[in-house]
């Protein structure tokens, strides 16, 4: 998509060239709802890509959708708000579900995210923005939130499931908010059968 303009799916299915990608040039605003966006012959497709340069407001909002088997399903680059809500992101084998470098404001709530190497992954992430990960569901995932080098001041991570993971939280060189208190836990439900796995580090 080019500057200055706005794209929406809505109520639409979306079929997509192996390799392919969706690709939101800064000032490009990308809505997605009530949508199926999948690859062609239910191959693999490239996922959406992002770079907003900051642009004030929202810049992907994917609300009542489904992106299937996208390799790397959302990536983006300087994204100042990113909101997913109530869809399903779910691949065999998929990259990385959600990626943000150097983003501001986020919200990934109340969806399904299954079968990546990473789930939710983070760099750079600036302070002092409000942020949430919050009644979400990630199953079959390698490393479910996985930050670096951010400023995660203000990010909820609350009344999660986490289920068939090798690593739950991992976050380095990473500053978090607390979490639940002394005496209310965040509400987040880490379950793997037999061996302990890491589970926050």
């Amino acid at each position: 998509t080019g500057n200055n303009t706005k794209v929406t799916f809505l109520n639409s299915l979306v079929i997509i060239a192996a390799g392919k990608k969706i690709n939101a040039n800064p000032n490009t605003i990308l809505e997605i709802k009530n949508s199926i966006i999948i690859g062609e012959d239910g191959g693999t497709w490239g996922g959406i890509t992002a770079n907003s340069n900051y642009q004030t407001g929202i810049g992907i909002l994917i609300d009542k959708s489904v992106l299937l088997n996208a390799d790397n399903a959302v990536s983006t680059d300087k994204l100042a708000e990113l909101q997913i809500t109530q869809s399903i992101i779910a691949s065999a084998n998929g990259q990385k579900a959600l990626f943000m470098d150097r983003g501001q404001k986020f919200t990934v709530d109340n969806s399904l995210i299954v079968g990546y190497q990473s789930a939710v992954s983070t760099s750079r992430t600036q302070p002092n923005f409000i942020s949430k990960i919050t009644n979400n569901q990630f199953v079959d995932i390698k490393q479910v939130l996985e930050m670096a080098n951010d400023n995660h001041t203000n990010l909820e991570i609350a009344c999660n499931l986490f289920r068939g993971f090798n690593k739950g939280l991992v976050a380095q060189n990473t500053t978090l908010n607390d979490q639940g208190t002394a005496t209310l836990s965040a509400g987040n439900v880490f379950y793997q059968p037999g061996t302990q796995q890491d589970y926050i580090n």
